[in-house]
């Protein structure tokens, strides 16, 4: 069943544009970006993690981009080496998890 729902005119227009690239219609990428969202988060992307991104992503810098990411680096290599995390937890998704991932929908 088809819902109405309302979103701010600079994300309809960033949907129009990136769903046209990929053949998707408007309404499917915003489906797309929130089912990418709801997986992130079911495999446990915290609200703070979600902010740094969210905040780095906001900027129009990629020097700044880049330069957060190799911060976030650093302190996951860090962690791994004191041994606070093991570095199979740093990963977003896990091997078997991988391993098990069907691909819905690709060109292939």
């Amino acid at each position: 069943m088809s819902k109405s729902l309302r979103i701010s005119d600079t994300l309809f227009d960033a949907a129009t544009l990136s769903g046209g690239i990929l053949s998707r219609s408007t309404a499917q990428q915003v489906e797309y970006w929130a089912r990418l969202g709801k997986a992130l988060e079911d495999r446990g992307l915290t609200v703070d993690s979600a902010t740094v991104l969210l905040g780095a992503a906001s900027q129009a810098d990629e020097k700044t981009l880049w330069a957060n990411k190799r911060q976030l680096q650093k302190r996951d290599v860090a962690l791994a080496r004191s041994g606070k995390v093991k570095q199979s937890d740093l990963h977003l998704f896990s091997p078997e998890a991988a391993r098990s991932a069907k691909i819905l929908n690709g060109p292939y």
